[in-house]
């Protein structure tokens, strides 16, 4: 009985142990999505711009462009909001974005990122 006892507790613990890993794991991966579904979202939008220098593109055009290339670059549950703090068709891209997601154990986290691009232009001779 002693040691039904002990290993049923021992199970329990290495459980639990378990799924603290699982969601350190899942909070790493959602913190790398949302850096990599950002930066490549916006360089994809400000290379399209200078991409189309032929046609005019306006600011409404370019953040159509962000939000179709950051919802395509987005695999998770998280629920994401991007708030466009500055654009321009000029080269700067300055976005706010907040990542709401529920963990493992049911508590809502939220997570918080602002980057910032700016693209030069270069004219060779």
């Amino acid at each position: 009985m002693k040691s039904v006892i002990k290993y049923s507790i021992l199970l329990i613990c290495f459980s639990v142990s378990i799924l603290l890993v699982m969601d350190i794991n899942s909070i790493s991966q959602r913190k790398s999505e949302m850096e990599d579904a950002a930066e490549i979202s916006m360089r994809n939008s400000l290379k399209a711009v200078g991409i189309h220098k032929m046609y005019a593109v306006d600011e409404s055009g370019m953040e159509a462009e962000l939000l179709r290339e950051f919802a395509s670059n987005i695999n998770s549950d998280t629920d994401y909001t991007l708030r466009i703090m500055d654009i321009s068709r000029y080269g700067l891209l300055d976005v706010e974005l907040t990542a709401d997601f529920v963990h493992m154990n049911g508590v809502r986290d939220q997570r918080r990122l602002r980057k910032t691009m700016i693209i030069e232009a270069y004219d060779l001779p």
